[in-house]
Order: C-alpha cells, then structure tokens, then sequence
C-alpha cells in the first residue's frame, strides 16, 4: 500500500479529528490486496470497539513526518476505506485507489520518555529521586536524659543540670536548679526544664522541655549532628537523684533538606501541547502500607522560588506554642489551644510580598498535616484572607470528620485579586476552629502546605480500598495508558485506587515541580516516609 497524499489536519476546539487522504493498494496479486483491506477493516472494527468497550487493545495511527525515524502516534476512534466505482472492475488486479477515513485523537504523541528529575538528593537523576513526606532545612538534633530518683521527705536542695554542645557560650554550661521534697522524676525534669530555659546562651540555641521524667534538648535550627551534644545531671546538695552523666542523641541532626517535591527543567518537556504524566513511587520505608497519595502540579506560580510549607511553630497568635518533636517537620510542631465554644482565630501567617508575587493568583489546595491523629469529630475549621483591617476572602466552616493526619482544608486563589502582579501589600493567612464543647481545644498543627494547581486539573488523590503500597512496592500512575496500580513483591499488579481529580498535564517549554505527599492505612503521615521516584511522559504536537 502507498500513501499518495496525507495533510494531517489540527484540531481547534480539542475534539477528535475526522480526515480523509488517499492511497493505492499496489499488490498485482488479487488476494494480498483484498488481504490487505480485510486487515485495516478488522483494525478499525477493533478502534470502534475500545472506545465502546475499552476491551482488548487499543489502535493508533503512526506518523514518521519525513524520513526522521521517530513514529509519534494517534489513537483512532473509527475508520472506513472507500474505493471508487472502478475497483470491481479491470482496477481488481491492478494498482486500487481508495481513500480512508478515520476519527482520531487531537495531538500525535511521541515514544514514552523518562524525564531527570532534580531535588537537593539528586540532579537530573533518572535513577529514582529520593523524597520525603514533608519539606523543610533539615532535621533538628534532638538529646534527652531521663531522671531517675524521688527526692526524699528530708532531701530538698539543688542539684545541677550540665549542658555541653558545640558553638554553646560557656560550654559545658551548668544550671543549678531547686528541688522540694518529695519531688519524683517528672517533677524534677519539669524543674530543670524551666530553669534551663532562662538561661539566654541555651535557649539561643536550643528548645527545652520535659516530658515524663525525660528531660528534653532540641536544637533550634537543623544542623549536623553534634556528636558532643550532651545532657548531665547530679545532686548538689541533695542526695536523692541518681547522677547521670550522658544522655541519649534522641535524633540525630542534619543540615541536610528533606524535600516533597521534584523539580522538572523547561527543556525537558517537549512538543506544544500538554502531555499526561506516568509517575513511579517505590516504598523505600520499612513502615505500615501508605494508602493515600497526594500530588500537585505546579508551573504558574514560579515553581524555582515559591515556599510551599508553612510550619505550624511560625504561626503567630496568643493559641500558638512550639512545640520540640522529632517526628515533625523541622522538629517542631505549632500547639494551637483555646477555650472557646466559638469560632476562634488560632493561627495566623503573614505572607509577604515577595511570596504573593511568586504565587502570581494561582489555585492552592491548603493540605494540613497534624503532628499526631486529629483529636475530634466534632471540630470544625476555617480559612481567611485578610489585609489589614479587612476580610479578602472567607473559606468554608468544614468539619473535620476523621484523626487521619492528613486533612484537605480548602481551595483559594493566592493572592485573590490582581493575578500576576507585583508589589502588592501583604496579607495574612489565618485558621479559626468552631467546637461546642466547653473546656481546652488543642491541635497539633505540623504544617500546612500550600499546594499549587496548574491548569483545568493540576492535582491527584489517589486513595486504596485495600492496605495500599508496602515495603519495597511500587505506586504506579500511568495516565499515558490511563490506569493505575499497585506492583507486590512478587511484580504482580493490582488495580486498588480511586482517583480523585487531574489530570496532572506537563507543560512544554516550562520549569515545573510536582509535589506528592502520603498517609499510611493507619492514618499517620510520618514525616520520615521515603520514596524512590520516577516519572515518564510521552510528548505531544498538534500538528506537524
């Protein structure tokens, strides 16, 4: 068969393309002709068939423009072959002229193409980039000692706490601490927590806190581990404690970023349409199953510079206290406590003209992660935009209805007027809580993140109706093919995940980022989650 002449034709409205071009069965021998015709008319009886049932295999048209050696394809809906009146005639053994007709998809795409993927771990990587379940500077160091001894009805006196750290003024600097009878280990650690906070050159440097009988140091600001990094305690004038000269490295630090996010290079997505994605995560965490995947796409809101994480600890408001833990990003979490029945203001964050220019209006998804199980069913939370004495934007009262850990609060604009502008005035980003039940109401408020969406979808939630992918599986997004899956150990694959929102669409000729995020089937979103990434595409051109 010869193609005697082909104009591809382009879509304007983005519907299927029905077009016609011309070609010559060119076979002598009558049966390979009529060979020939019964295999294109089985092939578009199989096109017509996918798109009713989406049953055995799907057709495309493949297209090499020139002589290039590289075939993009189309994948057809529908097609016919028509000849004229003189086929049935002395044209049967001879060269056939016919014409074909098919309905085809709006874009031809190129061969699936693995895209470098970089982030702090990697650069170009194709490998599998490492990312974490949150995005921050490192991971705060964390010491602990545990006191030991009640002091006795006659042994109330003072006893010293040595703290020695590395870049510490006076180190090893001690802390002489008064003790009352009949003070057990919790008290006593509390005491020592308190006075150790009101030395200046300590809490320059380090949060302390107790909890239990544990006496406890975190450093303020991630670093690497300070292996000097020690907490001693003994009697003075008591007699009661049993002294401790070491403590235990709780967490180790490291100045070294954990990051939720991939970043993809301009020149890396080619073609001039949007293309889908086929996105790869590997369980590289000895931990429960993660069950539900968040990601989110981002190209408009300057993707190279914007700060997508705002940590609970920098919320500012008269409910917020940080809190030192090990298990949150950027080892604190913000406390947020409060005694109305109300709606009450909890947190509220400045965002400041730099960061509303690099949002540039775009559509966020605020996603919060709480430090530990959200602790009601019957609390409700709202999101504002407000300037200096004025309401920009008020959200949904929406009820938290579960304790998993991580929660989908609202959709917004950022900035909510003047899209792509700069210079503006900064404004403030607050949370209020509704519960109508007398007494304290504390969350634990790790981060939330502000989570772009780029064009009509932008984003995926993926949640299994099994356990979800385990250690040493494979999550795998494929929306070149259009379906989802999980791979076990033994590399079979399992199709468990509903699909909420999308599609996820690479931009050509642009730097993006994709953001992923994840929860186990527990409900816990551990901040220490890893996964081996990797993402595909298959590049796609209107025309030629």
């Amino acid at each position: 068969m010869a193609l005697v002449g082909y104009e591809p034709i382009t879509s304007v409205d983005g519907g299927l393309i029905t077009e016609r071009f011309r070609v010559n069965f060119t076979s002598q021998t009558p049966a390979t002709n009529t060979a020939n015709i019964n295999t294109l008319n089985k092939l578009f009886l199989q096109a017509r068939n996918y798109a009713r049932t989406e049953t055995g295999a799907k057709v495309y048209a493949g297209l090499d423009p020139g002589t290039s050696g590289t075939v993009w394809r189309s994948r057809l809906f529908d097609g016919s072959i028509r000849f004229n009146e003189k086929v049935l005639g002395k044209q049967y053994d001879q060269t056939i002229m016919a014409e074909i007709e098919w309905t085809r998809q709006p874009f031809w795409e190129g061969a699936l193409t693995q895209i470098p993927l970089t982030n702090a771990s990697a650069t170009d990587d194709t490998d599998g980039i490492t990312i974490s379940n949150r995005s921050d500077g490192g991971t705060a160091q964390v010491e602990t000692a545990t006191i030991v001894g009640t002091i006795g009805p006659a042994g109330a006196g003072t006893a010293t706490v040595t703290l020695t750290a590395t870049g510490l003024a006076g180190s090893p600097l001690a802390t002489v601490v008064d003790l009352a009878n009949d003070d057990t280990p919790t008290i006593s650690a509390g005491k020592m927590a308190t006075a150790m906070n009101l030395v200046s050159a300590i809490t320059d440097r380090f949060n302390v806190s107790s909890s239990g009988a544990d006496l406890i140091v975190t450093r303020l600001v991630p670093e690497a581990n300070d292996g000097d990094l020690n907490i001693a305690y003994a009697n003075t004038t008591t007699s009661d404690l049993v002294d401790d000269p070491t403590s235990v490295d709780t967490t180790a630090g490291s100045a070294t970023d954990h990051e939720n996010w991939v970043s993809i290079k301009a020149a890396n997505v080619v073609g001039d349409l949007p293309a889908p994605i086929k996105l790869q995560l590997y369980n590289s965490k000895d931990a429960d199953a993660a069950d539900e995947f968040y990601v989110f796409h981002n190209v408009y809101s300057t993707p190279a510079s914007l700060d997508h994480v705002l940590e609970g600890e920098d919320a500012t408001g008269a409910t917020v206290t940080a809190v030192a833990d090990g298990t949150s990003s950027d080892g604190f979490y913000g406390s947020l406590s409060y005694t109305a029945t109300v709606e009450t203001l909890i947190a509220t964050w400045a965002l400041s003209t730099t960061e509303l220019t690099y949002m540039a209006g775009g559509r966020f998804a605020i996603l919060a992660r709480w430090a530990a199980d959200f602790p009601y069913t019957d609390m409700s939370l709202r999101l504002k935009l407000e300037g200096t004495s004025s309401v920009l934007w008020t959200g949904n009262l929406n009820p938290i209805l579960d304790t998993r850990q991580l929660h989908l609060l609202d959709t917004m604009r950022l900035p909510p007027y003047l899209a792509g502008q700069s210079a503006l005035k900064g404004i403030n980003l607050k949370l209020y809580a509704l519960r109508n039940e007398s007494g304290a109401h504390t969350i634990k408020l790790d981060y939330l993140q502000l989570s772009p969406i780029s064009g009509q979808g932008g984003w995926k939630r993926f949640l299994s109706v099994d356990n979800g992918v385990a250690y040493q599986e494979y999550f795998t997004h494929d929306d070149t093919e259009g379906i989802t899956y999980r791979t076990d150990t033994s590399s079979k694959i399992i199709a468990e995940f509903a699909n909420y929102g999308g599609p996820i669409m690479l931009v050509p000729g642009a730097v993006q980022k994709l953001y992923m995020t994840s929860c186990d089937y527990n409900g816990d979103a551990h901040v220490d989650q890893t996964w081996t990434t990797k993402l595909w595409y298959r590049p796609r051109r209107s025309s030629f």
